[in-house]
């Protein structure tokens, strides 16, 4: 099964951005495919895609292996991974638990520092003002094994791509998600 939503933040900036629209689609039982198009052409601030994580207790911890993350806490894990833009690197800044979906730097949040962490990809190349951001995120139990991805097909104009295929393996099945301007089109050995 599979759930989908589609969102339009481009006016939610002091000064509105020419595109911002953020994809998401859940597949059960465990993993999400996120898509963020950015398109800041004519605004000022670096572009960030960042995300924040509890840390109010002390007991996160993450480990970075190229372009994916692993977040730990005690009972669960989250990985997500990266499927574009090529990364540099990802930025960790204490944070607020506040914190979180702001495109732009320099806004203000509240909240207490050090109440959370906050993970900034760092695209390749940070001079292009037009981006897509292609992540899969899997939540884990303690023990289980991650979900499976191969990018198929990859077509990229700078930090923004043509087209983006790619399958993820995961509970028996294989879905295929391609990405190609702005439509999408997603496959299952499942029959959906």
């Amino acid at each position: 099964e599979i759930c989908y939503i589609a969102s339009d933040a481009h006016r939610c900036y002091e000064r509105p951005l020419k595109c911002f629209v953020r994809r998401v689609w859940y597949v059960k039982p465990g993993y999400f495919v996120i898509w963020d198009h950015v398109d800041a052409a004519g605004t000022a601030g670096r572009i960030q895609n960042g995300f924040t994580v509890n840390q109010y207790d002390g007991k996160t911890d993450i480990h970075v292996r190229n372009q994916a993350l692993l977040i730990e806490r005690p009972r669960a894990s989250l990985r997500a991974e990266y499927l574009y833009p090529p990364l540099l690197q990802f930025d960790r800044e204490e944070a607020k638990l506040h914190m979180a979906y702001h495109t732009l730097s320099d806004q203000k949040v509240e909240g207490q520092w050090g109440s959370a962490i906050r993970m900034v990809p760092r695209p390749a190349d940070e001079g292009q003002r037009c981006l897509d951001f292609v992540s899969v995120w899997n939540i884990l139990e303690k023990g289980e094994t991650p979900v499976q991805i191969q990018v198929v097909e990859l077509e990229s104009n700078h930090m923004a791509f043509e087209t983006l295929s790619f399958e993820i393996r995961a509970g028996g099945h294989i879905e295929r998600f391609v990405f190609q301007g702005e439509k999408a089109h997603i496959a299952s050995s499942a029959g959906w």
